[in-house]
C-alpha cells in the first residue's frame, strides 16, 4: 500500500484541457493578462488605491488586489517595475524585511539540526 507519484499527463490530455479552459474564459468574457496588455498609465491610479489600503502588499499580493477589486490582471513584473520607480525607498524596505525573515527561518533551522529535531 505504498503512494505512488501522480503521473504527468499526456500531452494530448494537456492540451484538450487547455483548450477547453479557453473556451470557458472566451464564453465568460475573461481575458488574459496579456490580452489585457496593461501599462503603467493604466495600473497607477489603482495601485496608489490599494496601497493605501494595503501599505505592506508586495507585487503578488498587489496583483491578488488588482484582480479581486478592479477586474485587472497585470504582469507581476509590470507591478515590480511601476514600484521601483514610483517607490524605490518602499521596495528597499520591503527586501530588507524580507532579508530579515529568512535570516531569522535560516538561524531557526539550524538550532532544530543542532537539537537533532530534523
Amino acid at each position: 500500500m505504498g503512494f505512488h507519484k501522480r503521473e504527468a499527463p499526456s500531452s494530448i490530455a494537456a492540451t484538450l484541457w487547455l483548450t477547453t479552459l479557453k473556451k470557458w474564459l472566451k464564453g465568460w468574457g475573461l481575458k488574459s493578462c496579456r490580452a489585457q496588455a496593461h501599462t503603467f498609465m493604466s495600473i497607477s491610479g489603482p495601485i496608489e488605491e490599494l496601497q493605501k489600503q494595503f501599505p505592506t502588499a508586495g507585487a503578488a499580493g498587489m496583483r491578488d488586489h488588482l484582480r479581486q477589486k478592479y477586474g485587472m490582471q497585470a504582469p507581476r513584473k509590470l507591478i515590480l517595475d511601476y514600484n521601483k520607480i514610483v517607490d524605490p525607498a518602499g521596495v528597499a524596505a520591503w527586501r530588507a524585511v524580507s532579508w530579515l525573515g529568512d535570516l531569522i527561518c535560516q538561524k531557526h533551522t539550524q538550532s532544530m539540526r543542532r537539537e537533532g529535531t530534523t
